[in-house]
Formats: C-alpha cells, sequence, structure tokens
C-alpha cells in the first residue's frame, strides 16, 4: 500500500499524528510513504522518518519549490503545501498505479485495504462528494455541469496509470490560468476541474466530514475540514477526543489543549477513560469544563 501527504513545519504535529493513527489501525499493510513538502526542517524530516521507520515501513521524501504555486490562494487553515497533491502523478515512481492521498488533518480508525483495492477502471481518482456539490455557484466558478458533482480533496485514490496515459498534468497549469480570480477552494478546485467527468464517488466512510455526512456506514476516515481544527480551542468535532488521544502518543503531547494540561484529575480521567474504551464520556466532560474555564 502506497499512501502519500503533503506536509510543512507549520503542520508537521499533525501529520505525525495522521500516520500513527495510520500505522495503529493498519498493521497488518507493508505501507510506503511518500511526504511531499515545500519547508520541512531536517529535525521535522527526521521525526517522520523514524516514526515510519518504527513501524516497518519505507519513507520517501519530495521537496517542493513554493515559487510553481506563486499567486495562487491559501488561507490559515490551507497552506501552499495544499498544491503539491497536484504534482502527484508527476512526481511518485513511474511503476506505482495507484496511491492514496491523506490530508493532514485526518485521523484514520480502521484498515484502509478495501479503499486500496478499490477498483479504478475508466477513472482518474476515487473520492467522496463534498457540500459544494449543493452549491449551483460552485459550478458556475468552475464552468462545468452540475450534474458532475464535486469532490473533497482530503481524500483521494489517484489513479497514476489514468493520469500518466491521459497526459492529464499537462492541462493543469491551463486550467489555474482559465481559473484566474476564480479559484476559492484551493487545488481542490484545479482538480474537480481536471477530473469533472472521470471521477469515481465512493461512500463517505473514506473521508467523514461532520458538516456535511450522514453516517451512512460506520467511518474508518475522520476529516477535519474546515476552519476550527481539534487542535484550536473550540472545536466541537465529535471525534476530537481522537485526535487528542493520538497527540497524547505523539512528541507534542505537552502542547495538548490547555484544559487538559492544567487540570491534573482530567488528565487522569482521560487515561482512564482510554482504558475502558470511555473517550466519549470523556470529551463530554472536558468540554463541559472548557465552557467553565
Amino acid at each position: 500500500m502506497h499512501i502519500t501527504c503533503s506536509t510543512d513545519d507549520r503542520f508537521v504535529s499533525h501529520c505525525y499524528i495522521m500516520l500513527l493513527s495510520l500505522f495503529e489501525n493498519n498493521k497488518r499493510e507493508n505501507i510506503t510513504i511518500h511526504i511531499l513538502y515545500i519547508s520541512l526542517s531536517e529535525m521535522n524530516r527526521k521525526l517522520l522518518s523514524d516514526l515510519i521507520v518504527d513501524n516497518g515501513s519505507i519513507a520517501h521524501f519530495y521537496a517542493i519549490n513554493a515559487q510553481m504555486w506563486k499567486g495562487l490562494p491559501s488561507s490559515d487553515s490551507i497552506s501552499m503545501s495544499a498544491y503539491n497533491r497536484l504534482l502527484i502523478p508527476q512526481l511518485l515512481p513511474a511503476n506505482l498505479e495507484r496511491v492514496i492521498y491523506l490530508d493532514c488533518d485526518i485521523i484514520i480508525v480502521g484498515a484502509l485495504t478495501e479503499l486500496w483495492d478499490e477498483s479504478l477502471d475508466g477513472f482518474s481518482v476515487a473520492a467522496v462528494e463534498d457540500v459544494y456539490s449543493l452549491k449551483k455557484e460552485t459550478f458556475v466558478r468552475l464552468n462545468y455541469d452540475m450534474s458532475y458533482k464535486y469532490f473533497n480533496s482530503g481524500v483521494i485514490l489517484f489513479n497514476l496509470s489514468f493520469f500518466r496515459n491521459k497526459y492529464l498534468c499537462d492541462r493543469i497549469l491551463d486550467i489555474i490560468s482559465s481559473l484566474k480570480g476564480h479559484i476559492l477552494l484551493h487545488d481542490q478546485d484545479i482538480l474537480n476541474v481536471l477530473c469533472y467527468d472521470t471521477k469515481k464517488l465512493i461512500s463517505n466512510k473514506w473521508n467523514y466530514l461532520e458538516t456535511f455526512c450522514e453516517k451512512e456506514e460506520q467511518p474508518i476516515i475522520i476529516h477535519f475540514a474546515g476552519p476550527v481544527k481539534p487542535w484550536f480551542w473550540g472545536c466541537r468535532n465529535e471525534f476530537t477526543y481522537l485526535y487528542t488521544k493520538y497527540r497524547l502518543e505523539s512528541p507534542w503531547r505537552d502542547d495538548v489543549p490547555t484544559f487538559i494540561k492544567s487540570c491534573k484529575s482530567l488528565k487522569i480521567f482521560f487515561y482512564i477513560a482510554y482504558l475502558l474504551h470511555l473517550e466519549k464520556v470523556y470529551f463530554k466532560i472536558a468540554n463541559f469544563v472548557k465552557r467553565l474555564v
């Protein structure tokens, strides 16, 4: 199984935590990790590499020149590194036929084998539908028919062979030029235009978005999409406790939200709750305490 992600020094802790959850829930898989980065210190590359190697996996790093994305929009919650995924079919080894891309603001809670084995015959990507599918202005802005829908780019199974055979990457710069002034959702807009009629929409268990998805099936990939992340004070996502669980197992364990660090009794309760599989009970109590402090 091949996994790719894109990070930088600002998001490296979240990338590490995402990978922790991946390895814990996919212990039977032989995994190769491909990390794309614009700015990632030697120390942070070593942190990620050690984690990957310690879990019996292989690490590859790909440095990207930030000038490639000069002039494209970014935000506090989405850095320029997000655009790196547009280069995945070109950067990864030519003999690799498919790869799963994962955003860093993700927690994996189950095996990815079924996603990895998803049929891609005749499709460029497999991904989960996004809330912007419901907004007519999305398709006016991107200039394609609403019937084709719109996917979230946080989790993508790429058919690399399809991209190479159809020369899809050759169209990226033309699409960026044609969308000038109309790119709202960064690389996600570009990928949706590029793959609008060759994508495969799959179950939202592979990219569960709390603000949009109904629980069709038990989620396997939890995506904390949007500006309010689980490492922010005030995040009300029902799965924040999972992020906290893995952060407490990471080198950033001392940077968990202040309400946990400052209250020893709650921290002790968290560990007891975790051992008894009662994390949700902890999370409800912790949220109540947050409103009091």
